[in-house]
C-alpha cells in the first residue's frame, strides 16, 4: 500500500486497482479498518482515472464503502469518498438521479496542508473537463497548481486535463501565449509517459 500511495501512478492503474482491492479485503478481514479504507480511497481514484470500471458499477462500490463507514466511522475517509462519489454522479447524469444529500466537508480552505481541498480541485478539473466546461476546468486547475506539490500524482493528472482543455480552447481561437503553455505541458507529459506509459497514453 505504501508503494501504491507513493508511486502507484508510475504503474498501470488497472494493476493498482486490482492490488488495492486485495489489500482492502485483507485489511478489513484482519481488523485494520483504517488501512482498508485508505486502500478503498486509492482504488476509487484509480478506477475513475483509468476507466477500469463502468461508472454505475463504480458508484455502487462507493456507496458500499460509505455504508461500511457507518460502522467504522472515519470522517476523513468519508470526505474523500464523497468527493469521488460526486464526480462519478456528475459524469453519469449530472447528479440528476444519482446525487445524494451528503457532501464532502472541505474543512479550512486556508490551510496549506488540507489534502481534502487538493482532492477537491482535482475532482473539479475532471468533472468540468468531461462535462465540457473548459473555463471552469482551467480555473480549478490553476487553483490546484497553486497548492499541490509537483511530485504528487494529482498535480500531473490536473496538468494533463488542463493541457487537453487548452487544446480545445486553441481549436476555437488562436492564442500564442496559450500555445506556448500547451507545448510546455506536452514536454512534461513526455517525461510522464516514460514513467507510466499506459496511464498517460490510455
Amino acid at each position: 500500500l505504501i508503494f501504491i500511495n507513493a508511486v502507484g501512478h508510475l504503474e498501470w492503474f488497472h494493476a493498482g486497482v486490482q492490488r488495492l482491492r486485495v489489500c482492502f479485503d485483507s485489511a478489513l478481514s484482519s481488523g485494520n479498518a483504517e488501512m482498508g479504507f485508505f486502500c478503498a480511497l486509492q482504488l476509487v481514484i484509480f478506477s475513475i482515472l483509468s476507466g477500469e470500471k463502468e461508472l454505475t458499477s463504480l458508484l455502487k462500490d462507493i456507496d458500499y464503502y460509505l455504508h461500511l463507514l457507518e460502522t467504522y466511522k472515519s470522517e476523513v475517509s468519508k470526505n474523500f469518498l464523497l468527493s469521488s462519489r460526486e464526480t462519478v454522479s456528475m459524469l453519469i447524469d449530472k447528479g440528476e438521479a444519482t446525487s445524494i444529500e451528503a457532501k464532502e466537508n472541505l474543512g479550512d480552505v486556508t490551510d496549506p496542508g488540507n489534502i481534502i481541498l487538493d482532492t477537491f480541485y482535482c475532482h473539479q478539473v475532471l468533472r468540468n473537463f468531461w462535462l465540457g466546461y473548459g473555463e471552469r476546468c482551467r480555473h480549478f486547475a490553476q487553483k490546484g497548481f497553486a497548492r499541490i506539490p509537483q511530485g504528487k500524482y494529482f498535480f500531473h493528472i490536473i496538468k494533463f486535463y488542463y493541457g487537453l482543455s487548452l487544446l480545445e480552447m486553441l481549436k476555437k481561437k488562436l492564442n500564442s501565449a496559450r500555445q506556448k503553455e500547451v507545448e510546455e505541458i506536452i514536454e512534461s507529459m513526455k517525461v510522464a509517459v516514460k514513467h507510466a506509459d499506459s496511464n498517460i497514453r490510455n
